[in-house]
């Protein structure tokens, strides 16, 4: 099912079933943030471990698809992620979208 199916579905707004999806995921719910910063990335990245850093959520999204929907998200912010993680630029979410195409998208 896909996300805009799973909020038709739960009669919830699209922000809340993405946001909902990585609660316990903490480099996803920074990205997500309005207010985060290129400052706040290093910090985080460096806590991350190995397994931490394959982590996606329900929707097959890793934190750079997050980051490029958020739309304070800067080319530094989402150059930051890619450098630190190259392969996510590749992974695709269950709708097969890649990060550049959420953000293109939005």
């Amino acid at each position: 099912m896909n996300i805009e199916e799973v909020s038709q579905q739960n009669g919830m707004p699209l922000n809340d079933i993405i946001h909902q999806s990585f609660d316990n995921l903490p480099l996803h719910q920074l990205c997500y943030d309005p207010n985060v910063t290129l400052d706040s990335l290093p910090t985080m990245i460096n806590q991350m471990s190995e397994n931490e850093s394959k982590t996606v959520d329900s929707f097959s999204m890793n934190a750079l698809h997050i980051l490029c929907v958020n739309p304070n998200a800067t080319y530094e912010m989402i150059s930051k992620l890619v450098t630190a993680f190259p392969s996510w630029r590749s992974m695709k979410s269950n709708e097969r979208l890649t990060p550049v195409i959420m953000y293109i998208k939005c």
